[in-house]
């Protein structure tokens, strides 16, 4: 990307996150690369950190909100959906997914039921039998909340049943191909419903081929 685009790119990306509010600014500090054993620094290029302020996350392909199959207001695995989140406990954890290079957007209002959505964000759940689930998305740019009423364990393939999207090693929310997982820039090899969420944990999914380097997310100030 020339200079010209990335400034405005920069432009339009301060201009999102003045509209979203002081709670939903982003910042152009890179962010430091994750830690490795190999020597590898892993800092993402300044485009991509434009870019991801930009809002640019990901081409939308799925409709927002719940599956069919996903939540509907019942309790999914234990997580249960409410009028309003826990305050005792939240974190956020940024999801990439990538189907054959292409990065998909994480869509908003996953574990909303009835949704109020204003300037694309979720301000709130429906007063008649809407109700949030204390995992959640509020928006596509991937930041997935974590707000439950107590301190407890929260993983991967809980957000996606409360999605009602499948997630294994062999496929990813329809997408059916070879599943590759980083995690904080690293390679994941285990069972990707187990990995474990932790504030500002960085979970990258590809499906198929070619495998690219997952960018890294500039978490907003307050987040």
């Amino acid at each position: 990307m020339n200079r010209h685009l990335v400034a405005v790119a920069l432009v339009a990306g301060l201009a999102l996150a003045a509209a979203c509010g002081s709670d939903h600014k982003g910042t152009t500090e890179p962010p430091p690369g994750p830690p490795s054993d190999t020597g590898d620094t892993a800092l993402p290029p300044a485009d991509t950190v434009v870019l991801q302020i930009a809002g640019t996350v990901g081409k939308p392909t799925f409709p927002d909100g719940n599956t069919a199959q996903g939540g509907q207001g019942e309790p999914v695995d234990g997580i249960e959906c409410g009028t309003m989140a826990g305050d005792n406990y939240h974190i956020h954890v940024h999801l990439s997914l990538y189907v054959n290079g292409e990065q998909l957007a994480i869509p908003k209002a996953i574990g909303v039921v009835k949704p109020a959505i204003a300037n694309g964000f979720v301000i709130g759940a429906d007063a008649n039998g809407g109700c949030f689930y204390w995992v959640h998305t509020h928006d596509a740019s991937g930041i997935i909340h974590v707000e439950p009423p107590t301190t407890v364990e929260v993983r991967l393939g809980e957000l996606f049943d409360l999605w009602g999207q499948p997630l294994s090693s062999t496929g990813v929310a329809g997408y059916s191909g070879a599943v590759t997982v980083f995690v904080d820039g690293k390679k994941y090899t285990d069972d990707p419903r187990d990995i474990l969420f932790e504030a500002h944990k960085q979970i990258a999914i590809e499906v198929g081929t070619p495998i690219v380097t997952p960018d890294f997310y500039i978490f907003p100030q307050d987040y």
